[in-house]
């Protein structure tokens, strides 16, 4: 039985994760043509090389600013300008070392290791202003600034590959900027005053426990990116660049409608179990996003792995050689993926500190897990790869699960009526 809508601000609310897959959809579609347009263009081994320049941005900028942006949505510290600076040299360090890891471990040239440290740089401010305009449950404006990079990307990308230029950094230029178009734009919106009325009993200043809290709040983050990245990052060991072109390629056919969905769900579900008050009203937006996961995620996988391999044919060729079991596996981790955004978007909102501490372990572990799998299983090409990574995410379902429905019995933070309930606007 679906859940009966009584009111018309809850079934506004029920329809929010819908409508920020769209928002999402807008940005992934557009970075998927960017992908797909200079597939087409760039040699294999360079398409790859851009492939391994987007996983080490993917994992980066999410990092950016250590957390203090989990806080914001949370409704748990405040923006202002000095949180913002605060912010800011977060990025500054994470820039830093996500630099000298792409040169290192990576061996990226000059030109691609600076596009990565002005990207993650600029990420840490654009991420906060978005972070308070999720609080505020303003998520078309959340998801203007979370979209524009992708959007920057899709537009370059096509443009690049309709001009015939076969140098892969000038798409990764095309990514890297959209992260400095989005700072930009996020301070144009930031309204630090507004944000501050409507929050209540925020804090001014991270105090220690509020350090403590970011700080598990970037070791899940760090964890479920280098989860979502753990193929790209293993196959060119492993199999080569030419692999993880045909990987890539496969993902985002395949793999990016899930990312949208799983974005929109967790996206979306965080601010709106955060504002509910109650153990019931909270236990049945659970349900609710669990069937609409189940419904999309199972009928969009069949539909998938029915045109993945036609479309590719039909426009490149033989170029990349896709097997119908490379197809299945990356449906069947989509699946599991969405299943666990509802779970740890349900974690993250009304987790406490201890169920927190508890998340963050365990996704290290699946890390390990699907790293280790993905490394012994590469004897078996991309198909063992993604297989050995899906032990990985099973893991980190399991665990989010649980978790989740433990503090959905406890009834979680936020029940002390601390928390202002955010405007149902967009």
């Amino acid at each position: 039985m679906f859940p009966t809508f009584r009111q018309p601000l809850e079934r506004t609310g029920y329809l929010k994760s819908v409508h920020v897959a769209l928002w999402i959809g807008l940005g992934g579609t557009a970075y998927m043509l960017g992908n797909l347009s200079l597939a087409g263009v760039l040699p294999a081994k360079d398409f790859g090389r851009l492939a391994l320049f987007q996983a080490i941005l993917g994992v980066s900028v999410g990092l950016a600013p250590l957390g203090l942006d989990s806080l914001v949505v949370r409704r748990e510290l405040l923006f202002s300008p000095g949180n913002l600076w605060r912010a800011s040299l977060a990025g500054a360090l994470t820039a830093l070392v996500a630099a000298a890891v792409a040169a290192s471990a990576f061996e990226l040239t000059p030109w691609a290791i600076g596009l990565v440290a002005a990207a993650v740089l600029a990420a840490s401010g654009a991420r906060m202003c978005a972070a308070a305009e999720q609080a505020r449950v303003r998520l078309g404006r959340s998801q203007l600034l979370a979209q524009i990079p992708s959007l920057s990307f899709g537009v370059g990308g096509i443009l690049l590959a309709s001009l015939g230029v076969e140098d892969w950094h000038w798409g990764a230029t095309a990514l890297a900027v959209g992260y400095l178009f989005a700072a930009i734009v996020g301070l144009a919106l930031a309204r630090f005053a507004a944000f501050k009325r409507e929050v209540a009993r925020a804090p001014a200043f991270p105090d220690r426990h509020a350090y403590s809290k970011a700080m598990a709040f970037v070791g899940i983050l760090a964890s479920v990116l280098l989860l979502q990245q753990i193929e790209r990052l293993v196959i060119p060991a492993r199999l080569g660049l030419e692999d993880l072109a045909t990987f890539a390629l496969v993902a985002t056919i395949v793999g990016s409608p899930y990312r949208v969905l799983q974005g929109g769900i967790g996206y979306a579900l965080m601010p709106r179990l955060r504002a509910e008050v109650t153990r019931a009203g909270r236990s049945r937006l659970v349900r609710w996003e669990m069937r609409l996961a189940t419904i999309l995620g199972v009928g969009g996988g069949l539909v998938l792995t029915i045109l993945a391999r036609p479309v590719i044919r039909a426009f490149y060729g033989d170029k990349y050689s896709v097997s119908l079991a490379l197809v299945v596996a990356i449906a069947l981790v989509g699946v599991v993926r969405v299943f666990y955004a509802v779970a740890a978007a349900t974690v993250s909102a009304i987790g406490d500190r201890r169920g927190l501490r508890r998340f963050n372990g365990l996704g290290w572990l699946a890390v390990a897990l699907a790293a280790g799998g993905a490394l012994l299983l590469s004897g078996y090409g991309l198909v063992g790869v993604v297989a050995g990574a899906a032990l990985g995410w099973l893991v980190r379902l399991a665990a989010a699960v649980a978790l989740a429905r433990s503090s959905l019995m406890s009834g979680g933070e936020g029940d002390s009526g601390l928390m202002a309930a955010p405007t149902p606007a967009d």
